[in-house]
């Protein structure tokens, strides 16, 4: 069995979110040695960080949704064991 969609977006999220780390440490090493370069990496860095966000912010709505669908499979499977157990 994978993993839920919601746990695979953390985990990307996550990757760029160490990725975006990895980008700032370039970015202060080139800021000594070439200011325009620094600048560049300073906005890649903001996408980096962006995408991360939201792909967390969109793990937690996909948590919500697989969240529900349990809710809602377990309340079915509860009503028709009720309805079999009624029918007896």
């Amino acid at each position: 069995m994978s993993a839920p969609q919601s746990v695979l977006l953390q985990e990307h999220s996550a990757t760029m979110r160490a990725i975006a780390e990895q980008l700032r440490r370039i970015r202060n090493v080139s800021s000594e040695t070439c200011p325009d370069a620094a600048v560049a990496w300073s906005r890649i860095i903001t996408v980096a960080s962006d995408q991360a966000q939201s792909l967390f912010d969109t793990s937690i709505t996909q948590e919500a949704i697989e969240t529900a669908a349990i809710v809602q499979a377990l309340s079915g499977a509860e009503d028709t064991r009720n309805a079999e157990h009624s029918s007896i």
